[in-house]
């Protein structure tokens, strides 16, 4: 396999960690022939104490009984935490060089103080279905501890951002060489940050330079999502109370692409982006490759405001309400079943599971 990416949703789990809001993030991980990297971000967290601290590991519902795989701390800035992480495969454990084998994320909180035993998980996602996890990773974490085989925690609550997990950490001889370790540490984190997530504010107004040099850019990317849209099927109106300006495909072609709609969006970063939140949502995804099979066909919906600009895209899966797998369930906390034109809420009903995608930055969202 040379090359291979995972997209995990999280959600809340144990309670009483949120802030400023709904409590969530995501695990991204990549890998290529020799290389695994990984990304966890996290937003609205609030710790109760200043001596928690947040550890991010990967699990296999295939291989229930391995050591978890361990990402590293979670550097927190206000409510948003993230830890970045990258290792040669050969190092890892069979089962963790396949990342089609790893379909759990956790996040589990901890407190530094001594004599703390308490673990409590404020995130938990998973890729396929829900599988019980927690007593045998409790077991595994706490009989690690013991015998001293999890590396210590080299960051302070407010310092270094990224642990190299190993058997043997070469021992740093003097403060300075530390220092130096630490800042060349940081410096590689933030440039895969800047990569990945565009998260940081000197990237999105980079972007937003971008587009204003680039003539017609946003024209250009809204022709030629009608273009390749234009062989479908118009649908006046296939919900009852929705939002105005939303116009409606059926795509009843099973091989088309949807890949090809974006492929003018205009940045290379931004274009990988989508490719890799479609085949999360829609081609990596049996449960709605079935429903799509079973039904022979999907919606694509656009947005856009009044300035007719495209603002948001929108896959609608067909499906049965209460009585058919939900085809969107790595994405759940995003996704809402609504009613076909003409139908009620209730178990049965012929609807669609809705995910909306921000156009701008492809983030997932809730369809409004």
């Amino acid at each position: 396999m040379s090359y291979y990416r995972i997209f995990i949703m999280m959600q809340e789990n144990d309670r009483g960690y949120s802030k400023g809001g709904k409590l969530s993030g995501y695990l991204k991980m990549e890998q290529n022939h020799s290389k695994i990297k990984a990304l966890v971000h996290i937003q609205n967290i609030g710790l109760p104490k200043s001596s928690q601290i947040l550890k991010a590991y990967v699990l296999s519902s295939a291989y229930p009984g391995t050591e978890p795989l361990y990402l590293g701390v979670l550097h927190l800035q206000g409510n948003t935490g993230s830890v970045f992480y990258e290792c040669n495969k050969k190092n890892l454990a069979e089962c963790y060089a396949d990342l089609s084998k790893l379909d759990t994320a956790v996040v589990m909180c901890t407190d530094t103080k001594e004599n703390s035993s308490e673990i409590t998980f404020p995130l938990v996602g998973y890729r396929n279905q829900q599988w019980d996890w927690r007593e045998n990773f409790i077991k595994r974490i706490s009989e690690d501890n013991k015998k001293g085989q999890e590396l210590e925690e080299l960051e302070q609550l407010e310092g270094v951002e990224k642990v190299e997990e190993a058997e043997k950490v070469e021992e740093v001889e003097t403060v300075e060489e530390a220092k130096k370790l630490e800042e060349l540490e940081e410096l590689e984190r933030l440039e895969e940050l800047e990569r990945l997530e565009k998260v940081e504010e000197v990237e999105k107004v980079e972007e937003m330079k971008e587009v204003e040099k680039a003539e017609g850019l946003g024209i250009s990317f809204n022709n030629e999502i009608y273009h390749k849209l234009s062989r479908f099927k118009r649908m006046e109106q296939p919900f009852e109370k929705i939002r105005k300006n939303y116009q409606w495909w059926m795509i009843d072609d099973i091989n088309f692409d949807v890949n090809e709609i974006y492929k003018n969006i205009g940045k290379d970063s931004l274009l990988r982006h989508y490719i890799s939140m479609n085949n999360f949502i829609l081609y990596n995804n049996p449960y709605a490759l079935n429903a799509i099979y079973q039904y022979g066909y999907y919606l694509i919906g656009i947005y856009h405001n009044a300035q007719y600009e495209i603002e948001s895209i929108v896959y609608a899966i067909p499906s049965r309400y209460g009585v058919e797998p939900h085809p969107l369930l790595g994405v759940q906390a995003y996704a809402r079943w609504i009613p076909k034109n003409g139908h009620k809420v209730m178990l049965g009903s012929m609807g669609y599971w809705v995910i909306r995608i921000d156009v701008k930055n492809a983030d997932i969202a809730i369809m409004h």
